[in-house]
């Protein structure tokens, strides 16, 4: 690195595809250095001359020749986030134990096949809120559980997307589910996918954290019902997808901070009736179910203030709706079969239907007005059609 940028007052930097670029020597880096980027520099080894700067964040890509990030163990004691990705040939982040890294909150690894040990990580940084995992096949599971002194920990993924995904990572997700969940008493994002014996996820101790705030199930199998999910009193957002043996909708009554439910790609439900226990929902979201035919006993649903449903060609019937004093969004998609709605409540203030053809003819009169029932609504989207008093504005 030339020396002359020591003299500048530069706080962030960014080196892309520098293939001549073979490590960054000590006092070459500005000082007042916050945001390292390096990106595509085939032939870096090394970064030794970092830890003289107060760097915040590093983030390091597609570096093929590296192997370890610094020979010497130091890093600096600033450093707030650490993502690395694509780097084929890391070996280790540091030649020897990693000295304590106070400040640093976020680490993402990404597709660094010959990773083998974070042990020394997740001992050594207290302050980790975040770590995301993907692609590590030779990470060893038994070095992954220095997790149980990340006491703040919020985030943690074996997958590609920032919510806390186990599933994908199969030996290194069961270890960590065998564990105990229940230890990481910050985490408060869980998405749980691909296991289809109960025991491996429920059992007396193997209970959730009861710090989560959202949940996410790909194939309930694994749940008995939902009140396997009882102690959740914090969660506030439930997500059920891809169930297809899902045939109803569980009792969600033990879940008592509730706000916002979805239910998605669930091919064997076919009517949605049981939600009388539970009336704090604020969301709820319904998508991709082929075979649903009606939806009824909203009524009771009285804090209800979204209702989204898409793609359920065979929907037929939407009942209860002019009970739902708190509606103020309705939104449906993709119903080829829906003829009519109920009484609409006067809360209603968006309304949005996207190839809904029955119901459309039902509602239109004459050109270009529709009937009195929408009148009252002061937005009204149909066919990307957007209507004000009852006008349509083309």
């Amino acid at each position: 690195m030339p020396k002359r940028l020591k003299q500048n007052n530069i706080e962030s930097l960014r080196i892309d595809y520098c293939d001549s670029l073979l490590f960054i020597a000590r006092n070459t880096l500005p000082s007042s250095l916050k945001s390292l980027s390096i990106w595509g520099c085939k032939k870096l080894q090394h970064l030794e001359g970092i830890n003289s700067t107060p760097l915040e964040y590093l983030s390091i890509s597609d570096c093929e020749s590296l192997m370890c990030l610094s020979s010497r163990a130091l890093l600096p004691k600033t450093l707030k986030s650490l993502c690395i990705y694509r780097c084929r040939n890391l070996t280790t982040l540091l030649s020897t134990r990693w000295c304590v890294h106070e400040s640093l909150e976020i680490l993402c690894i990404y597709d660094c096949p010959k990773l083998k040990s974070l042990e020394e990580a997740f001992n050594n940084s207290p302050r980790l809120q975040a770590v995301q995992l993907v692609g590590l096949q030779n990470l060893e599971s038994n070095r992954l559980f220095g997790l149980q002194n990340l006491t703040g920990l919020e985030y943690l993924t074996l997958h590609d997307s920032w919510d806390f995904s186990i599933g994908e990572e199969v030996e290194i997700s069961k270890r960590l589910i065998r564990w105990g969940l229940h230890n990481l008493t910050s985490l408060k994002h869980l998405q749980i996918k691909g296991f289809e014996d109960p025991e491996l996820i429920l059992s007396e101790d193997q209970q959730m954290p009861i710090s989560l705030e959202s949940l996410k199930i790909s194939n309930f199998a694994p749940f008995r019902s939902i009140s396997d999910l009882g102690t959740l009193t914090s969660l506030t957002d439930l997500i059920i997808e891809d169930s297809p043996n899902l045939k109803s909708i569980p009792d969600l009554g033990s879940l008592v901070s509730l706000k916002s439910f979805r239910i998605e790609s669930c091919l064997k439900i076919k009517s949605i009736s049981d939600l009388e226990s539970h009336t704090s929902i604020e969301e709820f979201i319904i998508g991709s179910c082929p075979n649903l035919k009606s939806i009824a006993c909203l009524g009771c649903l009285t804090s209800l203030q979204t209702l989204k449903i898409w793609d359920c060609p065979n929907l037929e019937s939407i009942a209860c709706l002019g009970s739902l004093t708190s509606l103020q969004t309705l939104t449906i998609w993709y119903s080829l079969k829906l003829k009519s709605l109920p009484s609409l409540p006067p809360s209603l203030l968006e309304l949005n239907i996207v190839e809904c053809p029955l119901l459309k003819k039902q509602w239109r009169r004459g050109k270009g007005k529709y009937c009195s029932k929408i009148a009252h609504i002061p937005k009204v989207e149909i066919d990307s059609n957007l209507i004000f008093n009852s006008k349509e504005e083309n």
